[in-house]
This record gives structure tokens, C-alpha cells and sequence, in this order.
């Protein structure tokens, strides 16, 4: 209640009585321009006060959204649909397709609110608005993503008698004045957002004497983008992107939020380095590969977004570096040796995709060229050797068995792993945490910073932490708001639960799977006999089962009868 309370004396000209709003998010976060994104919240209005449980109690009656422009400002509102196909409940999850055809290129937050089916004084019961952002790319920059399997260095042996190169990483001087110790912005830094003026500052510095801070210092938060970027010409070897940040905050990243981007040269995001609200007043280090864009012109941007609600934010950004790999010749006395000379065995390229993944997969392989041979080059048989097999097997999951060739590739790749006495048992339930993890480091989540807490039952340092907080800050995943049975509200956040010990559903795995994927095209007629459309996984089943990655159960089965015309498959998703 304290956090709804928090909330509505933030909302200007806000009657109270309405109902919370939580758990706001857009599934995928990041979409190319005309590709759709689902939003999604939770409207509640089952209050209890004082122990007068029905003197609030009332179903929810609508819900509706607003881009950009929240209501008190004159915004348009948009509305949104009961997930379950009607407002009959104190508590409805509510949902709307944003269709992002007309909505200009860039970051955009979407403000949500519901209202119960009581008037108060000849007023509608609207509660406050609770907001998530969405950012819409171009259609022609789309993020670049990876066709074709990532490329490989497969040694070929060449008998060369000549020096053996190694790799090492060396600064390009591509990026001025990174450490900003001109004490100002110039050479390099041109300053975009001006709300409030970003400024150079020696308060905090990673190392030298200054550092660029971003964003107000306490009682003066202004609305609006404090941001500066560089623009630069990537090597054509690609490179690494390096910076340290110190961040500062007394709000949540619904409202306010530190990032960084890379841009094309008019301001357009390619690729969302970091996207965090974090107050930890400690330096951190970000690298971000740079090759999905070797040989072109880009901008590193760095912005803080404030809300104007008192609770400030900033950011401290030092020692902006571009790392690429350099070749350093080391001589030796000139003899016939065997040189690997790595080879690409998959063409990988860079397209604009109609659908934007959250992340870019950017290969790491960095192929060293051989230095010239001299003459004579001795004549020796070519050496082809066979890479090593992955030959992990599991006493339960044999060659040929339903699940051999799934379990197989992800176990190789370190995804998931069996038991100590040689099984894999894949009849075992998953668990909501488990698959989080299994999500999560496929879609290599790992090279981004740990999220801030964002579940009351999954706490920093927790086995799942990471993995959880950055599906769900993303808002590929949610939980269940505070209050029930043993998840009691804990002041002052009230975070909602997850419950990563409960056993994941076929409808939970499609929803999570779905929004991972991007997947966002809309579903047409009704596939399995229990799952209708507009029920709560129907969206997300269908873009799988469209895909062949899952399936149903042949009608017929106890409980489960055959019902014509259609006599459809079933789905089970509980």
C-alpha cells in the first residue's frame, strides 16, 4: 500500500480510489519498426482496508495505455484487452498489441493504468499509472544478427618456415579524449541531451582527474535525457567497446535508467550495450564486441533518463577505450613448422531482420593472418586433423531416443547438465528457476550486468539471480505480486515473487521461449481444444507449434475427449 500511495503522489490531478497497476512490461523490448510488441500488466483492485475487505473490493472494468504523454499531460489513451477475454475480476492480467508502424524511431515509454466498475463522485475509479519503455529501431538498421552458424576457426596446416605471430590487444586510437582528462568534453564528445547539461566532473574518476557525469545531484531532478556520444570508424578487424561507469539512483528503472548504445551516425540504436538502474557508487567495467560493425561509422551514446519526481539519478562515465587485437611479430630463427591458418567454415554476415533480438550474436573468432613465407618452402604432406567430437552421453538418453539429439547439443554446449551417477532423468519436472537459467544462458545473457533485485524470493547471490533478473528486466518473464500465502509484502519495495522452486508449465515454457525468440506475429484460429483463443498462452503456443518446436496430445485420452468437427490435439499446458 505504501508503494501505491508512493505512486499516486507522484500523479497530478490523480482522484485516489483507482486501482494499482504492476508488473509492466513489452514482450520483446526492442522491435524493428512495423513489428508489433505486446504489453502487459496487472490491474488490482482487491484492497482490504482495515480489515473491511468489500468497502474496496470491486472487479476491474477497463485498463488502457499512453505513449509518451501520460494522461495528466494530454495523452491519447490506447486501450487494452482482459487476457483472459473479460474484465470480471478484481484482479485481471491486461495486455495490448503496440503496433509500432507509425511510432518515430527511437525510446519510447508506455504509461498504464485501469479503473474498477464503481464511480466516485461523478468521477471514473482510473488508479495510477505504473510505466516500461519500448525502443523501436529502423527498419533498414535493424540490429545485426548472425544467418548461418557462427564462424569457426578450423585449423588447416601449412608448413611455413617463418616467424609465429601472436595476438595482443592493443588500444586503437579511434575513441579522444575517452578519459575526458581535457577537462571538457572536447576533442571528440558532442553533448545531445541537455535535460540536465551533462557536465565534466573530478567528484569521481576512475583514474586520472576527471570523469563525464550524467543525470542531477539530489532535489534537482529535472524530466527529460541528460547524454553525450562519440562518433567513430570501427577498425575493419572489429574490436572491443570498454568503459567503466559509477552509478547513483533512488528510483527503479520503470522510471528512470542508465544506458549505453551504439547508434548509426544519426542517432538511430543498432545495439543496446547496457540498460541498468542500479546505485551501487562503485566503478564497473562494460566490453562489448564492436565486429558485427567492422569498417563502419557508429556512435557510443551514454544517457541518463529521469522522471522529474524528486528520486534523482546520474552517472559517472570514465576510460572509454576501443580494444582491437594487434599483430606482433615475434622473430625466430627461421625453421620448417607446422602453422595453423584459421579458416571460416560458415559465412556469417550481418542482415536487417524483421525481428530484433535483445542481444546480437558477434563471433569472437579473430583470424590471425601468416606472415610471408620465404623461399624455398620446404615440400611436406598436408595435415587435415579432425576436431574433437563432443562424446558426453547419458545412461538414460540414448542414441536415437526422442530427446537424444536435443540433450545432446545442449549438454555440449554448457547449457545443461546431468547427474552424477551418469543420467540425465529427462521425465524430471524443470523448475521455474532451472529454466530461467537454461533461457537465459542460451541467449548468452551473460555478458551483461547483474540486474538489480527485482523478486522478493530471488536474491542477489541466490543460483538463479542473474539469470531471472535478466529475463524478467527485459520483461520476457514475470511473477505473482506480494500478499498471498507466505509471500507477504516486504516494505519499502514490495517486490512481487517468482517462485523459482514451482515447476514450470507447457504454457509458462511456450510464453518464455516466445518472447526470447522475438517471435511476435499475430495468432490465427484456435490449434489445440485447450487452449482457446485469447486464453492467457495462446499467443505464445501458436508461434511456436507455427514453428514445428512443439506439439500436442492426440484427443482421445482419459479426461480428454475427442470433440468435433475439429476433434483437435490438446496441449496440456499445466
Amino acid at each position: 500500500m505504501m508503494l501505491y500511495l508512493a505512486k499516486v503522489s507522484r500523479m497530478p490531478y490523480l482522484m485516489t480510489r483507482g486501482p494499482d497497476t504492476t508488473l509492466v512490461s513489452t514482450g520483446p523490448m526492442t522491435v524493428t519498426q512495423g513489428i508489433s510488441s505486446t504489453l502487459t500488466a496487472t490491474v488490482n483492485y482487491a484492497w482490504d482496508y482495515h480489515g473491511a475487505y468489500d468497502n474496496y473490493l470491486q472487479n476491474v472494468a477497463a485498463a488502457e495505455y499512453y505513449l509518451d504523454t501520460p494522461p495528466w499531460a494530454g495523452g491519447t489513451p490506447l486501450p487494452m484487452q482482459a487476457v483472459d477475454g473479460q474484465f470480471d475480476s478484481p484482479t485481471e492480467a491486461v495486455e495490448a498489441a503496440v503496433q509500432t508502424g507509425s511510432i518515430p524511431v527511437g525510446r519510447h515509454i508506455l504509461f498504464v493504468r485501469g479503473r474498477g466498475v464503481n464511480s466516485y463522485e461523478g468521477y471514473q475509479s482510473w488508479g495510477p499509472v505504473s510505466a516500461t519503455w519500448l525502443t523501436v529501431l529502423p527498419y533498414a538498421s535493424a540490429t545485426p544478427t548472425e544467418t548461418g552458424t557462427p564462424p569457426t576457426a578450423t585449423p588447416t596446416h601449412t608448413p611455413v618456415p617463418t616467424s609465429t605471430p601472436t595476438s595482443t590487444p592493443c588500444t586503437a586510437p579511434t575513441i579522444q579524449n575517452g578519459g575526458f582528462e581535457t577537462g571538457s568534453f572536447s576533442p571528440g564528445w558532442t553533448i545531445l541531451d541537455t535535460n540536465p547539461t551533462p557536465v565534466i566532473s573530478p567528484n569521481h574518476r576512475h583514474t586520472g582527474g576527471y570523469a563525464a557525469f550524467l543525470g542531477s545531484i539530489p532535489n534537482s531532478e529535472p524530466y527529460g535525457d541528460a547524454s553525450i556520444y562519440q562518433q567513430l570508424d570501427v577498425p575493419a578487424s572489429g574490436g572491443t567497446l570498454s568503459f567503466w561507469y559509477y552509478p547513483y539512483s533512488r528510483d527503479n528503472i520503470q522510471f528512470d535508467w542508465q544506458d549505453a548504445y551504439i547508434t548509426d551516425v544519426n542517432g538511430n540504436i543498432l545495439a543496446t550495450v547496457m540498460d541498468v538502474l542500479e546505485s551501487t557508487e562503485t566503478w564497473t567495467n562494460v566490453t562489448y564486441s564492436l565486429d558485427a560493425y567492422a569498417g563502419q561509422t557508429v556512435r557510443v551514446e551514454f544517457l541518463v533518463h529521469q522522471d522529474g519526481a524528486g528520486d534523482v539519478t546520474n552517472m559517472y562515465v570514465d576510460d572509454v577505450l576501443l580494444i582491437e587485437p594487434c599483430a606482433t611479430s615475434v622473430p625466430t630463427t627461421p625453421t620448417p613448422t607446422v602453422t595453423p591458418t584459421p579458416m571460416t567454415t560458415a559465412t556469417s554476415t550481418a542482415t536487417s531482420t524483421a525481428t530484433s533480438a535483445t542481444t546480437s550474436i558477434v563471433s569472437t573468432a579473430t583470424t590471425t593472418g601468416t606472415p610471408a613465407a620465404p623461399t624455398p618452402t620446404p615440400t611436406m604432406a598436408s595435415i587435415s586433423p579432425t576436431p574433437t567430437a563432443c562424446t558426453i552421453q547419458f545412461s538414460d538418453v540414448p542414441q536415437g531416443s526422442t530427446f537424444y539429439q536435443y540433450i545432446h547439443c545442449l549438454t555440449c554446449l554448457s547449457i545443461v547438465n546431468g547427474y552424477p551417477d551418469g543420467t540425465f532423468r529427462p521425465n524430471n519436472n524443470v523448475t521455474r528457476g532451472q529454466l530461467s537459467k537454461i533461457v537465459c544462458i542460451e541467449s548468452d545473457c551473460r555478458q551483461f550486468p547483474s540486474p538489480t533485485q527485482m523478486f522478493q524470493d530471488v536474491t542477489p547471490g541466490s543460483t538463479f539471480f542473474p539469470y531471472v533478473g535478466w529475463l524478467a528486466s527485459r520483461g520476457y518473464i514475470n511473477g505473482y505480486s506480494c500478499g498471498g500465502g507466505g509471500e507477504p509484502c516486504v516494505p519499502p519495495a514490495n517486490l512481487p515473487y517468482f517462485r523459482p522452486n514451482s515447476n514450470a508449465t507447457r504454457g509458462q515454457i511456450a510464453k518464455i521461449d516466445s518472447n526470447v525468440a522475438g517471435f511476435t506475429e499475430t495468432p490465427t484460429g484456435q490449434q489445440f481444444e485447450d487452449i482457446s483463443m485469447g486464453s492467457a498462452y495462446y499467443t505464445y503456443t501458436y508461434r511456436l507449434v507455427a514453428r514445428n518446436v512443439m506439439s500436442g496430445y492426440q484427443c482421445g485420452g482419459a479426461g480428454e475427449p475427442c470433440i468435433p468437427p475439429a476433434n483437435l490435439t490438446l496441449l496440456q499446458t499445466q
